[in-house]
C-alpha cells in the first residue's frame, strides 16, 4: 500500500510531493538458480550456458569488462532444466544479494544462467521509474543503512527484509529527471575510467619499449 504524507521538499527551485511505498508494493524479486540442484548431463559435443558471475556484475556495473588480473573464464553448466525466465536478458535489473548493489544487464552479459547469490527486480508497475530504482538502491543512505544492517547478520540479504524497505517516492516526472541524471553521471564515470585505463596501458608501453631499447 502507497500512502501519501505531507512532506513536501523543495530542490531546484520546484517543489514535489513525497509517496511512501515499501518495495513490496513496487517491484518483485526473484532469487536466482541454484546451480547445484540442477540435473546435468556431461555431453561436451552440445553448447552449454555459461554463468553470469561477479566479473558480470563488475562488467555490468561499470560498463565494460574488467578482466586485468581476473581470471575472466565462465563456468559453463549442460543442463535440460534450465528455461529462459532463469536466464539474463539485456536490461534486466540484478541485485547483488551480498552487498545489495543493483545493475543493468549489458548485451556483452545477456542469456547467463543467473546463480542464487543474485537475484532479478523487475518494476511491477507505474509507481517507480527503474532508473530512478537504480539510483536509489545504490545510493540511498536509508536503503544502505538497512542492508548493512549487522543485527540480521548473514553473507546472503534476505528478500524479505529488502522488500520491508520503505522507499520515498517524488512524482514520476522528477523520478525520471533523476534517474537520466544518474545514468547521464554513471556514464561520466565510466569514461573517467575507460581513459585512465588507456592511459596507464600506454604509459606500460612506453616502458616497456625503453626497456627493451636499453638492452
Amino acid at each position: 500500500m502507497i500512502d501519501i504524507k505531507s512532506n513536501d521538499k523543495k530542490e531546484n527551485h520546484f517543489t514535489y510531493e513525497l509517496k511512501y511505498a515499501k518495495l513490496d508494493d513496487l517491484v518483485t524479486i526473484s532469487p536466482g538458480t541454484s546451480v547445484s540442484r540442477l540435473n546435468r548431463y556431461d555431453d561436451e559435443s552440445k553448447s552449454g550456458t555459461r554463468i553470469y558471475n561477479q566479473l558480470s556484475f563488475t562488467s555490468d556495473k561499470n560498463g565494460f569488462e574488467i578482466s586485468d588480473g581476473i581470471d575472466n573464464e565462465y563456468k559453463v553448466i549442460r543442463s535440460d532444466d534450465i528455461t529462459s525466465s532463469m536466464l539474463t536478458h539485456e536490461n534486466d535489473l540484478i541485485m547483488n544479494m551480498s552487498t545489495g548493489e543493483l545493475v543493468r544487464v549489458s548485451a556483452a552479459n545477456k542469456d547467463l544462467l543467473l546463480p542464487y547469490n543474485y537475484s532479478k527486480v523487475k518494476v511491477k508497475n507505474n509507481q517507480i521509474d527503474d532508473k530512478f530504482l537504480e539510483y536509489w538502491v545504490n545510493e540511498s543512505k536509508t536503503f544502505k543503512e538497512r542492508v548493512n544492517d549487522n543485527s540480521e547478520y548473514s553473507r546472503r540479504l534476505s528478500i524479505k527484509k529488502i522488500k520491508d524497505i520503505e522507499v520515498a517516492l517524488p512524482d514520476m516526472e522528477t523520478q525520471m529527471k533523476i534517474g537520466e541524471l544518474y545514468r547521464a553521471n554513471q556514464n561520466i564515470i565510466i569514461k573517467q575510467i575507460e581513459k585512465t585505463k588507456l592511459i596507464n596501458k600506454l604509459i606500460s608501453q612506453e616502458i616497456l619499449k625503453e626497456s627493451e631499447e636499453d638492452e
